[in-house]
């Protein structure tokens, strides 16, 4: 590089730089338009749901708010129906759920779980066509799920598989895009998986598996099986839920590239739900932040200072400050401001 380029690309960077460092606290991080939360956490999904289909959509997808065993398995089936999430408890429709799922314009509702999750009087009370997708356990409505997908014309032959009693590594694969089913391994100690997920990879054709978690969280006895029963399989892992969540943004980064970030608690489920077929639909990487102590992970900050197509502006955290800290998304809207300088500087 001549003398004068290099003048040039360190005056740009100072002058970047300080415009960045100036801009206004709450401008710059916390504006507004970098949370979409509300009081409780159907509120939020509401939020959510308002943001990401302002125009309405033909279809919703109704999951219990508070437990997350059955839902996990949903984010595939919103996204392939370029349908919001919504939550609802077991035997109350909430009033604000309802009212969004007139708003949308709603001609049906897709209900993932039994009625031991969500009652049949919940599903009466939408006022709208509906569809229930379940199995006798959270293994039986995954694939259940995995197969209104195939009907759905998905591919079947690529699936998630994760961890089942626990959700931050299945969050995160629901983010995905393409949609790909989500299948349940077992619990964390589990040395084979579950009967009805083992008969679905035969039943549902599966070629390639996509283990999302390190041996921790699903055992090398699982990968094993599953790999006698498959052709490929891969395991998308960090140290930590962090650090997963960002190698699965990795590991199913489009082609063109991130657009956003949606930021959600690593130590939480239920707005998470809501935010994974949001972010699909946006092209948004889904990264988790974790609490006060520490608030985000340096491994997203530096996923996100990579992806230059992550503006400032498309940072979206889910939930309020007590749930995604403020210092996360502070740090989370300077780090694609830093980039968005580097990638002008790249100009020069």
């Amino acid at each position: 590089m001549d003398s004068s380029k290099f003048i040039i690309r360190a005056a740009v960077l100072i002058v970047l730089s300080a415009f960045v460092l100036m801009m206004p606290y709450g401008t710059r991080s916390l504006a507004s338009d970098n949370r979409l939360s509300g009081s409780t956490r159907e509120y939020t999904s509401v939020d959510i749901s308002k943001d990401g289909w302002p125009d309405g959509s033909d279809y919703a997808v109704l999951v219990n708010g508070y437990t997350f065993a059955d839902a996990l398995a949903a984010g595939p089936l919103a996204q392939k129906l370029d349908a919001p999430i919504l939550l609802t408890q077991k035997d109350e429709l909430p009033s604000v759920t309802k009212a969004e799922i007139n708003r949308l314009g709603v001609k049906k509702v897709y209900i993932v779980g039994g009625t031991g999750v969500v009652s049949d009087s919940v599903a009466k009370a939408t006022g709208k066509t509906f569809v229930r997708i379940a199995g006798d356990d959270r293994f039986e409505t995954a694939v259940a799920v995995a197969e209104k997908l195939k009907e759905l014309g998905v591919s079947t032959e690529k699936v998630v598989i994760a961890r089942s009693d626990d959700y931050a590594d299945a969050l995160a694969a629901a983010a995905v895009k393409p949609a790909m089913p989500i299948l349940f391994a077992g619990k964390a100690k589990d040395t084979s998986l579950a009967d009805a997920t083992e008969d679905a990879l035969t039943g549902l054709g599966v070629k390639d598996a996509v283990i999302v978690g390190g041996t921790g969280v699903v055992s090398t006895g699982i990968e094993k099986q599953i790999d006698n029963m498959v052709a490929n399989v891969t395991r998308v892992a960090g140290d930590d839920r962090f650090e997963t969540a960002v190698e699965i943004a990795e590991q199913f980064k489009p082609a063109d590239g991130y657009k956003g970030a949606v930021l959600a608690t690593g130590y939480g489920f239920a707005d998470a739900l809501a935010g994974g077929p949001y972010a699909a639909k946006n092209g948004y990487a889904l990264l988790l932040t974790g609490k006060d102590n520490n608030p985000i992970d340096s491994a997203v900050i530096d996923f996100i200072k990579a992806n230059a197509g992550i503006k400032a502006d498309a940072v979206i955290a889910l939930g309020g400050p007590k749930v995604v800290p403020d210092k996360a998304v502070s740090d989370a809207v300077e780090a694609a401001a830093a980039a968005d300088v580097l990638d002008v500087i790249d100009v020069y």
